[in-house]
């Protein structure tokens, strides 16, 4: 009769923990899509030191978008699809430090991975992009269920090379909502790490 017994409640709940794992599987797999981004659409983010707001101002045919930073007044700056700067318009800037930085590329699933060079303030770089699962993050905007992304960083002049920087990507508010740089990495960098503290999107 134990036997019985056992054998039925198996036989009950194995398809039960079976979809489980499929669906959680599936979950772990999904993929994110580009964004609808929309005129009107707002973030703002704190820093080691500062607070500054993004606001979408522009969508083009194309499928890019322009927006704003109350850290850079009077420039636009044109994102294509992967949220990648491609110029920027008004006041001037030095581009090196916006124009060709990817580190997303849609669809992004975990496990994805790509490269690129990039020519920096001070040098060229290599840098490889993978994201890695998804995650519960929280930040003074909320929590949220993010995609981890990792990024690693090569000195073609100096051959430095480092790993770790870390970016949480929201499909919900559309953008990152942290990032970390780790603690052995220059200044200029650990300390323009942001948390998302509101968002307004459409």
């Amino acid at each position: 009769m134990k036997n019985r017994l056992a054998t039925a409640v198996f036989l009950f709940t194995f398809p039960a923990l079976t979809m489980v794992y499929e669906t959680s599987l599936a979950s772990e797999k999904e993929s994110i899509e580009t964004p609808n981004f929309v005129t009107g659409d707002t973030w703002e983010y704190r820093t080691l030191f500062t607070k500054y707001t993004g606001t979408v101002v522009e969508v083009t045919p194309e499928g890019n978008h322009g927006i704003t930073m109350t850290s850079y007044p009077g420039t636009k700056f044109i994102r294509d699809k992967n949220l990648a700067v491609i110029k920027t318009e008004g006041t001037p800037v030095d581009e090196r430090s916006f124009i060709g930085w990817k580190f997303i590329d849609f669809p992004m699933t975990p496990g994805k991975k790509f490269s690129y060079r990039v020519q920096g303030v001070t040098a060229e770089f290599t840098i490889t992009i993978e994201a890695v699962k998804w995650e519960n993050v929280k930040v003074p905007a909320g929590k949220f269920r993010a995609l981890r992304i990792e990024g690693c960083w090569k000195n073609e002049s100096s051959g430095w090379y480092g790993c770790g920087m870390t970016f949480w990507f929201a499909p919900e508010v559309k953008v990152f909502v942290k990032r970390q740089t780790p603690s052995t990495w220059a200044a200029s960098l650990r300390n323009t790490d942001f948390e998302l503290t509101s968002f307004s999107v459409k």
